[in-house]
């Protein structure tokens, strides 16, 4: 009678850690494959816009105008910076509806950059009309800018200094 007590105890305790074993690993399985909700971590997305926002900075630097530049200058350069972030933006949605669909923050932070483009258009209106008004940065949900918003998703693409009035 002990005898097979013990085995039916012994049978049900393999039983029991194969269960927390399986229950365990197919909670990490999911974890490691569910969508990150606050970055953008599928790996086609994130090596083509981080590769398209490489290009971009590097443009939208050497398109910089030089604090003494005139107005039609600084107007031209303003929106051809514009111009290489929207050829960017084009690059990453180029990848399909399904993956940018697919990464949770990646569209919002497409629009953000869309966003960030038509202030500067703006901007350019004013200076370009001769009634120069400073470059309204803007903001999210909460009253943040929305460029720190952009900084924080995961991706190695980080708001160029030229395209907020800081450098």
């Amino acid at each position: 009678m002990a005898g097979r007590w013990r085995h039916r105890v012994a049978v049900a305790s393999v039983l029991l850690a194969l269960a927390v074993v399986s229950v365990t690993l197919n909670g990490l399985w999911r974890f490691a494959t569910q969508d990150r909700p606050e970055v953008v971590d599928q790996p086609t997305v994130v090596r083509t816009a981080n590769a398209a926002c490489l290009v971009m900075r590097k443009a939208v630097h050497g398109l910089a105008a030089v604090p003494e530049a005139g107005v039609s200058h600084r107007v031209a350069a303003i929106r051809a910076q514009n111009d290489e972030v929207l050829l960017m933006v084009d690059r990453i949605r180029a990848l399909g509806y399904d993956l940018v669909a697919g990464d949770l923050p990646l569209q919002t932070w497409l629009n953000d950059w869309e966003r960030l483009v038509g202030a500067r258009e703006s901007y350019a209106a004013s200076l370009q009309a001769g009634r120069p008004r400073q470059l309204a940065l803007p903001e999210d949900g909460d009253g943040e800018v929305i460029t720190a918003r952009m900084n924080n998703v995961g991706l190695d693409c980080t708001v160029p200094l030229e395209l907020t009035g800081g450098g």
